[in-house]
């Protein structure tokens, strides 16, 4: 789980990438859109430690 601060830091490093082509179609695509970058972030980071 994302704690609070960090949250909004991947919330404004999304914001500076600009505009992201969903992922899928429909009402759910913007969810699941936000869950792909913020896993992607997560899994990035775990490769650095």
């Amino acid at each position: 789980m994302i704690e609070g601060n960090n949250f909004i830091e991947k919330l404004n490093n999304l914001q500076k990438i600009g505009w992201v082509k969903s992922r899928r179609r429909g009402n759910t695509g913007i969810g699941k859109t936000l869950e792909d970058f913020l896993e992607s972030l997560k899994t990035i980071k775990k490769s650095l430690i």
